[in-house]
């Protein structure tokens, strides 16, 4: 298919590619779906976004730069090959293509992305910021280490989270008083089935259980296989989660299975027996947590 079928394909359903209406929350998406994610899942260690009123947009990164054919394609989830969506909604796009290896930001090598999202259909001339922030805050949990900036009218704040998972679990167990144990951390993947597992429990004295579960990096909201496998590896002799309890699972799988069109709701067995058998490892410590 020629680029200019695959651009009027887009530009015909944008909700399809941003999740919801081309607003100020749908223009944050786009721009963490097809701009930030893929400079993390890429390698990128300092990311730097600043959105401006048209709605503006410049991505500063130490990632590697999107090749010439990533600009006029679509290969979901690899590498750059999202970004042809980005083209396909931005009216202006200036990417930075030429050769050169990746150092940071601000280095001779460091790499930008600027460009304006097309009036024509985002219906606002301002990004979401708070939506921003929200997923800023995760991916810092999701990518240990790295430095994630956000600059705009509203806000302008900076994620450094090293412990990831950890710290991830301690801001999810916010009231629920000091932890009785440390953390039980589980980090386990199964090269036959294709599934990478991390979880991350955690036991406070107070307030009902909470748990996030994430897969590939995005948050399932509705749970699903998952969520309901570390569930069942959690419930204590009465079979219930215990108060104080926090926990936080993220699961890797090459082709993962929905409820829905959402992608809010895992449902796929292989990933939930994967789960038990990397709880069932770790039983004894999940059991004392609980």
């Amino acid at each position: 298919m020629r680029w200019s079928e695959i651009r009027e394909a887009i530009r015909r359903r944008p909700g399809m590619y941003i999740g919801g209406r081309p607003d100020g929350e749908g223009a944050a998406r786009l721009l963490l779906s097809y701009l930030v994610e893929p400079a993390l899942r890429l390698g990128a260690r300092r990311v730097e976004l600043t959105v401006a009123p048209g709605p503006w947009f410049t991505l500063r990164y130490d990632g590697p730069r999107p090749r010439h054919e990533d600009l006029t394609g679509l290969d979901f989830g690899k590498g750059w090959g999202d970004l042809g969506v980005l083209m396909a909604l931005t009216q202006v796009v200036r990417p930075d293509t030429t050769g050169g290896e990746a150092s940071s930001p601000d280095g001779p090598s460091g790499h930008e992305m600027m460009g304006e999202l097309d009036p024509e259909i985002f219906t606002v001339d301002e990004v979401d910021a708070e939506t921003l922030a929200d997923r800023f805050r995760e991916l810092a949990w999701l990518h240990p280490g790295a430095t994630l900036t956000l600059r705009s009218p509203a806000i302008e704040e900076t994620w450094h989270q090293p412990g990831g998972l950890l710290d991830c679990v301690e801001a999810l167990a916010e009231g629920m008083g000091p932890a009785l144990t440390a953390p039980v951390v589980i980090d386990h993947r199964d090269e036959e089935r294709g599934v990478a597992v991390q979880v991350v429990v955690r036991r406070g004295r107070r307030w009902p259980a909470r748990i996030l579960s994430y897969v590939g990096g995005e948050r399932t909201r509705g749970g699903g296989s998952h969520e309901d496998a570390l569930r069942k590896a959690l419930l204590d002799e009465r079979d219930l989660l215990p108060d104080g309890l926090a926990a936080v699972i993220t699961v890797e799988v090459d082709e993962p299975s929905y409820a829905g069109a959402t992608k809010d709701r895992l449902d796929d067995e292989v990933v939930a027996r994967v789960v038990l058998e990397a709880c069932q490892r770790y039983r004894t410590s999940l059991r004392s947590s609980s």
